[in-house]
């Protein structure tokens, strides 16, 4: 089935590793992310490294005391596995620097309390207490913590058992070392509402002050349906009592959104909260920034997506190994402009570490060059449109193993939508490639079932420093490495998107990426997993069918009268397709929350995917489709998104 009719065909000539093409490049929690960011590593990482009972110390917060000038980091401790042994509790470490994070002093347990406080309404004391932020105020340290009761475990963490109970708390110091007397649990799972019918577990707290009241910021999670959301309440006193708790930011939203993200900490600066977020994808290399207004932060239109990606990237040292990984970082502006981070990964040996870093806060991008990495799973961010290849020029560092690819035509999805979860095998379909790999190359073609044809291939000099030439002159392709003509012969060319493909544990740093040709509009498919993931579904809701009905061979069908589907997608038009038939009934579509159409997936006959409705001249940008079971059972197959090459010609 052929793709609707794309525009007509520009010509270029860009370095598309410059950071103004930034939003050129793809940036997802799952397939993958071109980082831009100007983040620098300090000398000295990591600050510490799990240990043989706790292997896992992956959350934490940095705190600079305004009253003394040192810096405090708070280190959420676990077992491996985030496991909960009797005898054994995930706890919270602070450390003390007095030479901005050159050399630290371990301070201990900055909670006091553990194992007799009781707060109020509970039977059993408080336990575990890993994930803590601190700020200051009226002279005193104020802390948010997560919180267990004694003889928590996994499989009653969310039950309505009276002994037994989680949740967000309060404590208050008149030192940044503590200890922190508790006072109050202003979260707890047990009592929580359920919200939107699916999220309850509360961990990961930010309190903060505002102009004339508090606000707390909490994370939610939904279990089996693969959403975590952002809570808000406020309080006149940071004792309580606290409002109700709303929930701000989730996938579900009426835009677009990216899944998949758990939000600690937040921190404040200029009159503004920011929210940095991490993809918790099988892929740890994406992250998000989130801002919003500090006096309109319990609205939900006042937030703001300020970063899509390209906020972070992975250094190849065996403490990034697994990328960030726990939490995204968390710190503060220096008076100079400095934005320090502390931020959490697991080495080789599967040991938590910390480490620290920095950037200029107003220069969040690098002027040039940018990083993608693969960690568990491989990564791929491709271009934004179609191009006919004539020439590609790139300098690069390469890591593992690394692919140019050009031609790409595959759809896009994740292998299952669910946390940790990787690349679909159908978008290792429809496309070349030049594969580097240590001393060798080889080149590549993928077809349309994922079959691995390689057509040239042989060995060069070692080295992690490449440069790539790329020409393609009619049918004929010449391949030049490091200045030196490695192939040259009959190549049948098309377009497609030109991009990088990038293995697990594997990166790349591009410092040119020059593109000779002609682009036009792509129409990228993205596939029913995509659309469960986006809107926080769960597949027992679904059946699964496979069959030529569906345009990949597979797609599901709604079980139930609430079943809904969300894509996210960067563009100015889509096309929906899906395949009707007697055993179907309507849906609702929606476009950034307006309905656009009912649509009458019931027909008589039987007929395969085809598109059954079409919407183009939106703004190009951000946008979020939704489709709503209105009558009987729906079928949710493909979105086809267009996107123009807005930039390049511009």
């Amino acid at each position: 089935m052929k793709p609707s009719q794309l525009s007509s065909p520009t010509s270029i000539s860009a370095d598309f590793a410059l950071s103004k093409y930034c939003s050129d490049w793809t940036h997802h929690p799952v397939y993958g992310d071109a980082s831009f960011d100007s983040f620098e590593r300090l000398p000295g990482n990591p600050v510490c490294r799990g240990t043989d009972e706790y292997r896992w110390p992956v959350n934490g917060s940095l705190f600079k005391d305004p009253a003394s000038g040192n810096w405090y980091l708070y280190v959420g401790w676990y077992k491996q596995g985030y496991a909960i042994e009797e005898g054994s509790r995930s706890h919270c470490i602070v450390f003390r620097s007095e030479d901005k994070g050159k050399t630290w002093q371990r301070c201990g347990d900055p909670i006091a309390g553990i194992g007799s406080h009781i707060f109020e309404g509970e039977i059993s004391p408080l336990w575990s207490s890993p994930d803590t932020a601190v700020c200051y105020k009226d002279g005193l340290y104020h802390m948010s913590f997560d919180w267990t009761t004694a003889g928590i475990t996994w499989e009653n963490i969310v039950a309505n058992d009276p002994e037994f109970n989680s949740g967000a708390g309060y404590a208050v110091s008149d030192t940044p070392a503590g200890p922190f007397q508790p006072v109050t649990a202003y979260l707890n799972t047990r009592d929580n509402a359920l919200l939107l019918g699916k999220y309850k577990r509360t961990y990961a707290s930010t309190i903060l002050p505002r102009q004339s009241d508090w606000i707390a910021l909490t994370l939610v999670d939904s279990q089996d349906y693969f959403g975590w959301g952002l809570l808000g309440q406020t309080s006149a006193r940071p004792e309580g009592p606290w409002t109700k708790p709303k929930l701000l930011l989730h996938p579900q939203l009426d835009r677009y959104f990216p899944p998949l993200l758990e939000y600690f900490p937040a921190f404040i600066h200029a009159g503004y909260i920011y929210s940095p977020a991490t993809s918790v994808a099988g892929n740890r290399n994406y992250q998000a920034m989130f801002r919003t207004p500090i006096e309109d932060a319990m609205y939900t239109d006042a937030w703001e997506l300020l970063q899509d990606g390209s906020v972070w990237h992975s250094e190849p040292v065996e403490a990034e190994h697994h990328g960030i990984w726990g939490q995204t970082f968390s710190g503060f502006i220096d008076d100079d402009g400095t934005f320090y981070v502390m931020f959490p990964s697991r080495d080789p040996e599967d040991r938590g570490t910390i480490g620290l870093a920095r950037r200029d806060w107003n220069q969040p991008m690098r002027e040039r060059g940018f990083v993608v990495s693969g960690h568990v799973s491989p990564s791929i961010t491709v271009l934004r449109h179609d191009t006919e290849l004539q020439h590609l020029h790139s300098s690069l560092t390469i890591t593992g193993t690394v692919q140019i690819i050009w031609n790409h035509r595959g759809p896009f999805a994740p292998d299952s939508p669910s946390s940790g979860c990787g690349l679909h095998p159908l978008m290792r379909t429809c496309f070349d490639a030049l594969e580097l790999s240590g001393e060798k190359w080889a080149l590549i073609r993928y077809d349309e079932r994922g079959n691995r044809l390689q057509t040239a291939g042989g060995k060069i000099e070692s080295s992690s420093v490449r440069n790539i030439d790329l020409r393609m002159d009619g049918n004929t392709l010449k391949i030049t490495l490091d200045d030196s003509i490695c192939w040259e012969g009959p190549f049948q060319s098309g377009k497609g998107r030109v991009g990088l493909w990038v293995e697990p544990y594997s990166r790349v740093e591009i410092e040119e990426f020059s593109i000779e040709g002609s682009v036009s509009e792509t129409a990228t498919a993205f596939l029913y997993q995509d659309a469960v993931l986006n809107a926080a579904q769960n597949m027992s809701d679904w059946k699964i069918v496979s069959g030529d009905m569906f345009r990949y061979g597979e797609g599901i069908i709604s079980k139930t009268d609430t079943g809904e589907a969300k894509w996210n997608f960067i563009g100015g038009g889509f096309a929906l397709w899906a395949p009707t038939g007697s055993l179907y009934g309507k849906g609702e579509l929606y476009l950034d929350g307006t309905m656009l159409a009912e649509i009458d997936f019931n027909s008589p006959d039987d007929r395969p995917s085809h598109i059954v409705y079409q919407k183009r001249d939106i703004p190009h940008g951000r946008h979020s489709v939704r489709i709503k079971v209105a009558d009987g059972r729906i079928p949710v197959d493909t979105l086809e998104a267009f996107s123009n090459p807005v930039t390049v010609h511009s």
